[in-house]
């Protein structure tokens, strides 16, 4: 049995079955599928960051899954696209309606039976990205914005449909960022590092939603992004979930700064100082932070 500590989560293998998964689907799908706009001239991540630097980068984001963030930043070609097709008093939001009608015809086995066909060995879904939209009907809705999830339950849908053609099922949820809960634009890195909700009620918010995704799902990874809460109880969380699935793995994305630094970073001078250092980083050509988080799963951009 795992304890709730790090020395005893430390100790955990990742299961003999990742060995052998040499290929996985991952699967970006939420309201930002509706748009499914990004400017891509400019490249990738490596390229916008890498060469122009973080406000750039944001003006220019080429993920398709931040447009939300991207039209609240005046002068965008994310934002005049939105402006043009959709209206400018069109909020983000509007896009669930449309989303739930078309999910109405969608088949979760065709897709299993195109992954399995791909030689695929895993799935893994986005069940709420950094916007908030859940993809399953939650016990735990939530409590800034009713009614924010699709209505059919695309989670456990596939998840079935995936273990029918015998493949894994993973789950991604976006910890850190959640824009019901602070919908300021992320404009560089200070206001990145500033974006993620220090409140009590959000840390219990995702607590229990990953609580929820594990005994309903049991997902064979768990799939974290940008950063874990400080308050939401991570070693209980990986220690329960370590327990209860034999063969599970994480990713290391689980990064917690404590609510003092967050709060810190709540100041102006201190983003913007946050945001100087950035450029300088790069302006020395040292555009890549190497993370020392601990995970199973060690992702590609680390």
């Amino acid at each position: 049995m795992f304890k709730p500590t790090i020395k005893s989560l430390k100790n955990h293998n990742v299961p003999k079955w990742f060995h052998d998964a040499k290929l996985g689907i991952f699967i970006h799908w939420g309201l930002y599928s509706i748009p499914a706009y990004a400017p891509t001239e400019f490249g990738g991540i490596n390229e916008t960051i890498g060469e122009h630097g973080w406000e750039f980068h944001y003006r220019n984001n080429p993920y398709a899954e931040w447009y939300q963030n991207s039209i609240r930043i005046e002068g965008t070609k994310s934002r005049k696209y939105h402006i043009e097709n959709y209206g400018k008093e069109f909020s983000y939001s509007n896009f669930a309606p449309k989303f739930n009608e078309l999910v109405e015809d969608w088949d979760p086995h065709a897709w299993a039976t195109l992954f399995k066909n791909a030689g695929a060995k895993y799935v893994v879904l986005t069940t709420k990205h950094h916007d908030g939209f859940l993809l399953w009907p939650s016990d735990h809705p939530n409590p800034r914005k009713n009614e924010y999830y699709a209505k059919r339950n695309l989670v456990g849908e596939l998840t079935n449909a995936v273990r029918d053609q015998e493949l894994r099922m993973g789950v991604y949820y976006s910890g850190i960022l959640d824009w019901t809960f602070n919908n300021n634009p992320i404009t560089d890195l200070g206001s990145f590092m500033n974006n993620g909700s220090i409140e009590p009620e959000y840390a219990e918010y995702v607590y229990q939603h990953y609580m929820e995704l594990i005994e309903k799902y049991k997902p064979s990874i768990l799939w974290n992004d940008i950063g874990y809460p400080s308050d939401a109880r991570l070693p209980e969380l990986i220690a329960h979930y370590y327990n209860s699935i034999e063969h599970g793995l994480i990713n290391d994305r689980w990064d917690v700064l404590s609510k003092k630094i967050r709060k810190l970073l709540s100041f102006s001078p201190i983003e913007k100082v946050a945001s100087w250092v950035s450029k300088m980083a790069i302006g020395k050509g040292m555009t890549s932070i190497p993370s020392k988080g601990i995970g199973d799963y060690t992702t590609p951009e680390y």
